[in-house]
């Protein structure tokens, strides 16, 4: 006779394994346990591939079957019996009018553009069309529809990413309807739809959202034409500006009358153009209870929390309706196939057929049992509170199949029920399990659960680790939802077969044993990996419940599925023996399939949007790793069922599967993306009119971290500047370039691209159009702070922002401001023809900034005749303006269905360098895989450098300046320390000191003053009026020198201009500054980058370079910071109190910049009086405690404490500095300075 592997029972050969631990093995004359030692005969490998993969594959076919399964879109308005039905026919025709011109080409309908005009008007249209149907149905006026179009302005503040954004609107509209029965009962309650019609940047936008308005025009045809008398109304809210960052919702929601009828709000949303619509947030138990009355209710829990955790960065107009309508509600999106979201892709024919049908379906149902007796909202002639809300884990809900079962249950049911769920895994494995014999073995496949979910997580987080970072091929599964499966997938069940063969069967199996010796300890680990695979669960479950995570049901799910196949295996198939039956595999096969893929399909694509710093790839591996022994929950014990050596065959198997995959995704011809599952490019032309003549750059992002600089290079190969090369950039708060799409910005890798000159006969539009006007301002000299009030004209110019920083104390914006120093950003959106954009701030002011402010308010009332650059950029607020060209969007300006619009875009497509640009590379880029959104965008021309927007001109990665070795920066919080007389003397100090590793040498010594408004370096140096810099002949500036010293000043590139003779009190230093053109970030950036510091050293490097900074934190410390590798820098200060907050702010900055510290200084600390001895001092300011103590709490050094002498500031006068004098007498400035000068250079070397 054979047994089940083919081998005659009479034969009794032996097997060897490797084994951490040695049990003793069974014994063949023990008393009988509770289940025989031997398991019965059950079927060898190949006849259990034969007939279970194939029920296997079945039920996992079924189950994606009936998540994708979508219903026949219906064509009939009306059904047989003449009832008004929903049909995808007719919402298809809605949306094709507005997706698409008359010639097919995609419509663009943006914020701002003629298109929401024309949007508005066809909306409004087709519900009149409606409504004259339904008054023909209901001549005795029993169902009543009402038409509102709300235009209006409003402010809101828009928290994302963490970044805050104000935002202004202007002329914004909704179309809004009300439908009701005619009475005041109705009207008395209501519950909103909503669903935007604009589309975003550029896309044409046919899912997202207008199958949301389709719907609701459907929606609204199918409950009007009916005979159902409505207990509530329903309100259709059409809003007009929803990718414009919530405009419209929130324009609705503050403002309309209508919104204090509201109890409760739908909204309808797309960011895929297939499938189902999943619901994803649920806020309340009656919207619930309404969504288990539709036909096919699609929502879980689960997608709730997640979207709470914020780990999906999007938002919809539910937020408004929450945050200023206290409403609860349900927020529902089209998923599946969201590589489409927000691309050129969306358009009408990529909308899958049933999607709109679902939605519809549902949304109808909904809103039936809404307006019924049925619901507990409204349903009284007097309004009614909202629907209350709860949190999510107070009910929790999810479907499966498909939609198919709906469950819904409170948190104590839930907690009875997992209370009866812990009783049950303990009655059943306390009674099927013999502790006291396979105790060890349980416990070791319980923990080995546990341990094989870690180490599938590991392992798939390996290969991701290896395609990513070694092989450098981020998300090359991206292409297809299923790609993740297939690399990740082997590795991950490699991990958990590496764990429960290392660490559970070799503690169990016999190292030595026969063949019904290996049955039956394969026997007792496939048994014991259910049991512990169903504790495991019922244990999470519990503990995350406990937590309050309504999620935990995932886990409860398995649990229920392990122990039914327990019971069904131990009690009814094989009660007297060990082992699993064949038909244990089956029952739990259907769980965990549908949440696998419905994981991939909204994750997968999800992470092409997710910004250049998200791990994706590990992201993806760790769902790989987690889901994949939730969807295979047999796949443990099936590790076991025959014997040692099947697991060893199966890890190679996986092993090698794992090494196909990972070589199959990472050959070069693979690639990540496709035409229908493209890369993400965001391409700026940017036209920089603070430059004479305009310079044009092209400013390139992508929304995910894979590298893409060979594609914008051969994209833009022979139409950028010669030699040119895409640059890295910084898309930091401080980088007007992106304020259009702020605060996405700062999730996107950026390149920036020098353009060609514009053609000589080329005039910029935007120089006299789009500027800020100054409207009024106010001093107040008790609170001394400036309130201002301007205007932003942008004709032309569409979606504008408008960034500063200031300490603000008030605005015209609805919550208070943050206070302190930051920055600011206000965008706006308005209508088509709207070019104004109104701002009022007070700011507060330094003592030094508000008395420049008085003597430019006096200099403008004629009260003074001087003039001061420096009071006007002390006093100025700086404003950073951009916005987008309403006629630069490619390819949504193209074209029009406005004959007077058609002929300005045609001159635009023909005239504007933006355009003229992007018809070359959008024919380039269509042969690649990616979607590009085209914009041209521009930046203001000003002559105030104080108004200047700041452009990102270089690298953001630190490098050392060319011909320095050391740099070492001189600092201080504010001005008035003697920051530059410290600065002045440390640099001639230093080389005069005898350095070590310099051979005897003196040390080669440069200054640099970096304070553009203020420079004193020329004064303290004695070179006022030695004339301006000689340019070598590759165009860089040589210092001039004094006293030996190579020195660099934004002074010296002043006009060399004598005194005023009949002004006595007049001072070369008071001409105005002349930049030729440069703004402050570009003088910053020449004086770092282009001085040539050999000049006039025989080509040998300085050693020490020291930089005078303005005072403050502000521009130039910042540009500083980010782009040169600082060696060392000292913080000056005086013993008052108000230079030692500022020094702490200053200290912060430093830090934060990663910019060194070497120690801290003490200027005019005390006074000496010359022949008394060096210990008696006069501390006229008080001691330096305070000073020590607060060096001490930041962790500083004082490297120095400098006296006060006279002839510190006579000889800084005279350009003689003190440390030039004699030998210095004890106790003196002088020697105080060399000892400075020695402890910076043995900090820095």
């Amino acid at each position: 006779m054979a047994d089940e592997n083919g081998v005659a029972a009479n034969r009794q050969p032996v097997t060897v394994k490797a084994a951490l631990a040695t049990p003793a093995p069974p014994s063949l004359s023990a008393s009988t346990p509770r289940r025989s030692l031997y398991p019965p005969k059950q079927w060898s490998f190949f006849a259990f591939a034969g007939l279970v993969l194939p029920l296997i594959f079945a039920l996992g076919y079924v189950s994606v079957h009936l998540h994708y399964e979508l219903p026949e879109p219906r064509v009939e308005q009306f059904s047989l019996a003449g009832q008004p039905t929903f049909s995808e026919v007719s919402a298809m025709r809605y949306i094709r009018d507005l997706a698409a011109y008359a010639d097919g080409t995609p419509k663009y309908r943006i914020v701002g553009t003629k298109e929401m005009v024309e949007t508005d008007n066809y909306i409004l249209d087709e519900i009149a069309a409606i409504r004259e149907q339904v008054v023909r149905q209901h001549p005795d006026g029993g169902m009543q529809i009402e038409v509102f179009h709300q235009i209006g302005d409003g402010t809101h503040l828009f928290d994302f990413m963490d970044k805050k954004v104000w935002k202004k609107y202007f002329g914004i509209s909704n179309v809004i309807v009300r439908l009701s029965d005619g009475t005041q009962n109705s009207k008395a309650n209501a519950v909103l739809v909503n669903a935007h019609s604009d589309s975003t940047l550029p896309s044409p936008g046919a899912a997202d959202d207008l199958v949301g308005v389709a719907v609701m025009l459907e929606a609204l045809r199918v409950m009007g034409m009916g005979e159902r008398k409505l207990t509530n109304a329903v309100i259709f809210l059409f809003n007009g500006a929803e990718e414009s960052l919530q405009d419209a919702s929130h324009l609705f929601i503050t403002q309309h009358p209508l919104r204090h009828s509201v109890r409760a709000v739908i909204n309808l949303e797309a960011c895929g153009t297939d499938g189902k619509e999943i619901v994803f947030q649920a806020t309340s138990p009656e919207m619930i209870r309404a969504l288990a009355k539709t036909p096919s209710p699609y929502a879980t829990i689960i997608a709730s929390e997640i979207f709470k955790t914020g780990l999906i960065a999007s938002d919809t107009d539910f937020r408004q309706f929450v945050q200023y309508g206290n409403l609860t509600g349900l927020d529902m999106a089209l998923v599946q196939n969201s590589y489409r979201y927000h691309t050129m892709l969306d358009t009408a024919d990529a909308i899958q057929p049933g999607s709109v049908q679902h939605m519809g379906d549902n949304t109808i149902a909904l809103l039936e049992y809404l307006t019924s007796p049925e619901t507990s909202m409204g349903n009284s002639p007097e309004p009614t509170p909202n629907l209350p809300s709860a949190p999510t884990s107070h009910t929790i809900f999810f479907s499966a199949f498909g939609g198919k079962v709906f469950v819904v249950y409170s948190r104590a049911t839930a907690t009875l029920a997992y209370g009866i769920l812990a009783a049950l895994t303990a009655v059943v494995v306390s009674d099927r399990v013999d502790w006291s014999k396979d105790g060890r073995a349980h416990l070791l496949a319980i923990v080995g659960v546990l341990g094989s979910m870690v180490a599938s997580i590991a392992s798939a987080n390996a290969v991701a680790f290896l395609t990513s970072t070694v092989f450098g091929k981020s998300m090359s599964w991206f292409r297809q939802e299923t790609f993740p499966l297939m690399l990740f997938g082997p590795p991950a069940l490699l991990g958990a077969v590496l764990w429960q063969y290392f660490f559970v069967a070799n503690r169990v199996r016999s190292p030595i044993a026969t063949i019904p010796q290996d049955a039956a300890e394969s026997a007792l680990l496939e048994h014991a990996s259910l049991v512990g695979q169903t504790i495991y669960n019922t244990a999470v479950t519990l503990f995350a419940h406990s937590l309050g995570v309504g999620s935990a049901y995932l886990f409860a799910t398995s649990a229920v599925s392990n122990l039914l196949a327990l019971i069904v295996n131990d009690y009814l198939l094989r009660r007297k023996s060990r082992g699993l039956h064949l038909m244990t595999y089956s029952l739990p096969l259907l769980v965990g399939v549908e949440g696998m893929i419905g994981f991939l399909d909204l994750f997968v694509p999800l992470t092409g949007r997710m910004g250049a710093d998200a791990p994706v790839d590990f992201i993806i591996a760790i769902l790989v790793g987690a889901l994949g022994l939730v969807a295979l929950p047999m796949f443990l014990p099936f590790c076991h069922r025959w014997g040692a050596s099947f697991t060893a065959r199966l890890l190679v198997f996986l092993a090698f599967t794992s090494i196909f995959s990972v070589g199959w995704f990472m050959r070069p011809s693979w690639s990540q993306y496709d035409a229908q599952h493209p890369k993400r490019l965001l391409v700026l032309h940017m036209e920089n009119t603070t430059t004479s003549p305009p310079e044009f750059h092209l400013h390139v992002a992508s929304v995910d971290g894979i590298p893409f600089f060979d594609l914008v290079k051969s994209a833009t190969a022979g139409l950028t500047a010669p030699e040119s090369v895409p640059e890295p950039t910084l898309a930091d708060d401080l980088s007007v370039d992106w304020d259009v799409i702020y605060p996405v910005s700062q999730f996107l890798t950026t390149y920036r691209i020098p353009l060609p000159p514009p053609a000589v006969t080329y005039s910029s539009p935007w120089l006299d159009t789009f500027q800020v006007s100054v409207k009024q301002i106010r001093l107040n000299a008790v609170k001394q702070t400036k309130s201002i009030d301007i205007v932003l004209q942008h004709p032309g110019i569409m979606w504008p922002v408008i960034a500063f920083d200031a300490d603000v104390v008030a605005w015209d914006l609805p919550e208070p401001p943050q206070r302190g120093v930051i920055r600011h950003h206000v965008k706006s959106v308005a209508s088509y023809g709207v070019t104004e954009f109104p701002v009022s701030v007070t700011v507060q002011l330094t003592p030094e900034q508000f008395a420049a402010a008085i003597r430019e308010d006096q200099r403008a009332k004629g009260q003074r005749a001087d003039e001061s650059d420096e009071d006007r950029a002390l006093s100025a607020l700086r404003i950073d303006y951009s916005g987008l060209d309403v006629h630069g969007m490619y390819p949504a300006s193209v074209q029009s269905d406005d004959a007077e619009e058609a002929r300005a875009r045609q001159i635009a497509r023909g005239t504007k360098p933006g355009m003229i640009f992007f018809e070359k590379m959008y024919k380039r880029l269509q042969k690649e895989p990616v979607d590009a959104m085209l914009l041209s965008a521009g930046l203001p021309r000003n002559n105030a450098p104080p108004t200047m927007p700041r452009m990102q001109r270089g690298l953001p990665q630190k490098r050392k300046l060319p011909g320095v070795k050391k740099v070492v920066v001189v600092s201080s919080g504010k001005g008035g320390v003697g920051k530059s007389s410290v600065a002045v003397n440390l640099a001639l100090a230093l080389s005069s000191i005898q350095a070590t590793g310099l051979e005897g040498a003196k040390p080669r010594v440069g200054l640099l003053d970096l304070d553009i408004f203020g420079p004193s370096i020329p004064k303290l140096m004695g070179l006022e009026g030695a004339g301006e810099p000689m340019l070598t002949s590759d165009n860089r500036l040589t210092p001039l020198r004094a006293h030996g010293l190579p020195c660099m000043s934004m002074g010296f590139l002043l006009p060399n201009t004598a005194p005023d003779p009949s002004n006595p009190a007049s001072d070369p230093a008071d001409t105005p500054v002349v930049w030729r053109g440069m703004m402050v970030m570009k003088a910053v950036q020449q004086l770092l980058f282009d001085v040539d510091w050999r000049a006039g050293t025989s080509g040998h490097d300085l050693d020490v370079l020291v930089i005078d900074t303005p005072p403050g934190t502000g521009d130039v410390t910042l540009s500083l910071g980010q782009l040169v590798e600082v060696d060392g820098s000292v913080i000056v200060s005086t013993p008052q109190n108000v230079a030692l907050i500022d020094t702490r702010k200053g200290v912060a900055t430093f830090r934060k910049l990663g910019i060194p510290i070497t120690g801290a200084v003490l200027n005019m600390s005390y006074f000496h009086v010359p022949g008394t001895p060096a210990s008696e001092k006069h501390y006229l300011f008080g001691p330096p405690t305070a000073f020590e103590s607060a060096c001490a709490a930041l962790g500083l050094d004082v490297l120095a404490q400098i006296p006060i002498e006279p002839d510190v500031s006579t000889q800084g006068d005279r350009g003689t500095p003190v440390v030039l004098r004699g030998t210095p007498e004890p106790a003196s400035a002088s020697d105080e300075f060399k000892r400075l000068a020695e402890k910076v250079w043995s900090r820095v070397h």
